[in-house]
């Protein structure tokens, strides 16, 4: 039997598919530069020497931009199997001896300021402490991206309030999010009753559209009339700070606006809803130890914070 001929793995090919995994995660080289600490050029010449290693293209690159290729994409898939497999064979020695040792990413939604308690920060100051050989990094993200990035093994742990019931991934309530419709303080709705409000709002008000979520839960009219998008809460904020909008916003982050006088909670019930937030990780038997531990110390911090 014929077999594809593939060449033996050496430690200079886990670097280089790591760089690879990098580029894939930030979006292309030029985003690549800050998460590697690498130039274009380096990162390019060592893509290009892992490409002729083991004969496929992996990547288009250049002025078009970036885009995996079929062999790229199955490739992306194996290096994640392979890490985690690095990872947990880690964590099995590690444990052997009484340690706990391992990489772990923890990716959060861009709107994660929980005050004044702030069980996040809490959360990582015990799991640092009891666990301070463990490698931990921390992104941002909309909250779909993080929900996806968890799904995908690009992260080990995510916080957010998107719940699609991916088939792979353990949700865990560990909090709730107030929202409502707000507008700045130069829009014909600032300050009116419920009863003005609502005619403003159904007749003449721009919603900005949230294109972070799934699914956006406002009335079907004010998707079909609305061409605006917003694709993080801080450019809705700054929508509605221009006057020209209504957008839901997170009651958390509308506050020191509101407070400020340059945000308006409108009087409408209908829009006044809560989000349960989770920690989400893989099922049990993707998860690593790592991961398993850090969702402890966030849900015991979370917990901490209702009593």
């Amino acid at each position: 039997m014929n077999t594809p001929s593939v060449p033996p793995l050496h430690d200079i090919d886990l670097k280089h598919w790591r760089l690879f995994k990098a580029v894939v995660e930030c979006g292309g080289l030029s985003a690549a530069e800050e998460a590697t600490g690498m130039g274009i050029s380096a990162i390019s010449r060592q893509l290009s020497d892992l490409e002729s290693r083991f004969g496929s293209q992996l990547c288009h690159r250049g002025r078009s931009g970036f885009q995996l290729t079929q062999e790229g994409q199955v490739a992306y898939t194996a290096i994640l199997r392979l890490l985690d497999s690095i990872d947990e064979f880690r964590e099995t020695l590690a444990s052997s001896k009484g340690e706990v040792k391992g990489d772990l990413s923890l990716w959060l939604i861009d709107h994660c300021t929980f005050a004044p308690s702030n069980p996040i920060a809490a959360a990582l100051q015990s799991f640092c402490t009891r666990y301070p050989l463990v490698n931990l990094s921390i992104g941002v993200a909309p909250p779909d991206a993080v929900e996806r990035a968890v799904a995908e093994k690009k992260a080990g742990v995510g916080i957010t309030i998107c719940k699609s019931d991916f088939p792979s991934l353990t949700y865990q309530v560990i909090g709730r999010e107030a929202s409502a419709l707000y507008c700045g303080r130069n829009h014909e709705a600032f300050g009116k009753s419920e009863e003005k409000a609502r005619q403003i709002v159904e007749q003449t008000a721009r919603y900005v559209r949230r294109g972070y979520l799934v699914q956006d839960t406002a009335p079907a009219s004010f998707l079909q009339n609305s061409n605006t998008l917003a694709h993080h809460i801080e450019g809705t904020v700054q929508l509605l700070l221009s006057g020209g909008f209504v957008g839901i916003v997170p009651d958390h982050i509308a506050q020191p606006w509101v407070e400020s006088g340059a945000l308006y909670r409108l009087p409408l019930p209908e829009f006044m809803v809560e989000r349960p937030v989770f920690v989400i990780t893989r099922e049990s038997q993707g998860a690593s130890r790592t991961a398993s531990l850090m969702q402890d110390a966030i849900m015991d911090a979370f917990r901490l914070t209702q009593n």
